[in-house]
């Protein structure tokens, strides 16, 4: 948004809004709200969580420092109950392949003993430089959906139940939807034909933040009859 030059900015507390700034003289508010596949986000936090879980189990086995990289199998639900067989499964395996130092190996699901047979596609373990810490990592893969003008029009409203309590720290509030881009959960496209529907919304000014390329959009947006 290189035309928007905000001056004073300020990140209050709840309930006002996330930003609050300066823009031609008038007072506004920003909030900002995520785009993302809930279930997709919550297997991502949960493959996150059994990574750094099998990298500390690993550490603690004092065994030597190596390069790990999971990759899921990504159509698999992840349950909080997962978290404590797969990183014992996970950090064991690696400690039993540690190649020699300027080496790697890969283990495919075939190779892997259960739960991580079922859940994981292949692990990647080297030594090809002599780490000075164990770096664990996932390689992410997918496809970028759709945001459909519904999407944004679900956005809109769970922000728009609590724009009367944004409204008395400023004197209008505009709503950035944001495609972080940090994982798969939050990749998309906004094709033109949302791009070109109009939104009826309280807030002000509506933008969306893609993911690729990564560019800031104004959405129309048309206040409600009254």
């Amino acid at each position: 948004m290189p035309e928007l030059h905000l001056r004073r900015i300020e990140q209050p507390d709840p309930p006002a809004p996330d930003i609050l700034a300066d823009f031609h003289g008038t007072r506004v508010g920003i909030e900002i709200t995520r785009q993302l596949n809930g279930p997709k986000k919550h297997r991502e936090s949960e493959e996150e969580r059994i990574i750094e879980m099998a990298r500390q189990q690993y550490q603690a086995s004092g065994s030597p420092t190596v390069g790990v990289s999971v990759h899921w199998v990504t159509h698999e639900p992840r349950t909080r109950t997962d978290r404590q067989p797969t990183s014992e499964a996970l950090a064991s395996v690696v400690a039993q392949n540690v190649p020699l130092l300027g080496r790697c190996c890969h283990l495919d699901w075939s190779s892997l003993p259960e739960p991580l047979a079922s859940t994981v596609h292949q692990v990647r373990i080297d030594r090809l430089i002599d780490y000075s810490n164990s770096d664990w990592r996932m390689p992410r893969a997918g496809w970028f959906p759709s945001v459909h003008a519904d999407d944004i029009r679900t956005a809109v409203a769970k922000k728009e139940r609590y724009i009367d309590g944004y409204q008395e720290q400023c004197d209008t509030v505009w709503l950035l939807i944001v495609a972080e881009g940090f994982g798969p959960s939050s990749w998309c496209e906004l094709p033109n034909e949302t791009r070109q529907q109009q939104y009826i919304t309280r807030f002000g000014r509506l933008f969306f933040l893609g993911t690729l390329p990564r560019e800031a959009i104004e959405l129309s947006a048309r206040s409600p009859r009254l």
